[in-house]
């Protein structure tokens, strides 16, 4: 049975699962990088900077709640407009 993204998100937070966390990198890189293409425009690197730049703030505003079991594991990031 497959994990939806919360449960994803919740897995990497609570057991700290590198596994977890690369099975949501893989489920919306594309979106991530096809967005961040558009509005980059014909700049590939500044394209794939951003799409790192997105699952690197995820990981890190994540990985701040280790330890603190009323952080909401499930709360969605920021826009990537905000990095």
């Amino acid at each position: 049975m497959s994990m939806d993204d919360a449960q994803l998100l919740r897995t990497y937070v609570t057991e700290r699962s590198e596994e977890a966390f690369c099975a949501l990198v893989r489920r919306h890189i594309a979106v991530v990088h096809g967005v961040a293409r558009r509005q980059a425009g014909i700049d590939a690197h500044l394209a794939a900077d951003v799409t790192q730049r997105v699952f690197v703030f995820l990981a890190r505003r994540h990985r701040r709640s280790w330890g603190t079991p009323s952080s909401p594991a499930g709360s969605p990031p920021p826009p990537a407009s905000n990095l």
